[in-house]
């Protein structure tokens, strides 16, 4: 969906995080774009009955730049049997890239993809 999108909005060049994109020809997203984006994108595929096993939960927030690091937001799902949250974080990849996806409470910790 991100590609589809990102013809439209002159997204495509997008680069994971937020210091790779700089001096591209195109937009560079940010953590906000990113989950806005990817609970938009969830929650079309709810609303067409696509999620079997999960629902789509309000965005999460970590850190401040005083307390905790650099602020970070990312999309999240429930899974509907144990209440389970996950994050599901497409911002530190390329435009087009696979999601990260681990339980919101280790995403909470300051989770971060290896070699970022």
């Amino acid at each position: 969906m991100e590609v589809e999108v990102g013809k439209q909005i002159n997204s495509l060049d997008d680069r994971g995080g937020n210091l790779k994109g700089f001096g591209s020809s195109s937009n560079q997203l940010d953590c906000v774009d990113e989950s806005t984006n990817s609970t938009s994108y969830m929650r079309m595929m709810e609303k067409d009955g696509l999620l079997k096993f999960h629902r789509v939960y309000k965005k999460s927030q970590r850190g401040l730049l005083i307390i905790g690091g650099w602020p970070h937001s990312t999309a999240v799902i429930q899974e509907t049997g144990s209440g389970k949250k996950w994050a599901v974080d497409s911002w530190f990849h390329d435009n087009g890239t696979k999601p990260d996806i681990v339980t919101l409470k280790e995403w909470k910790a300051g989770w971060r993809p290896k070699n970022n």
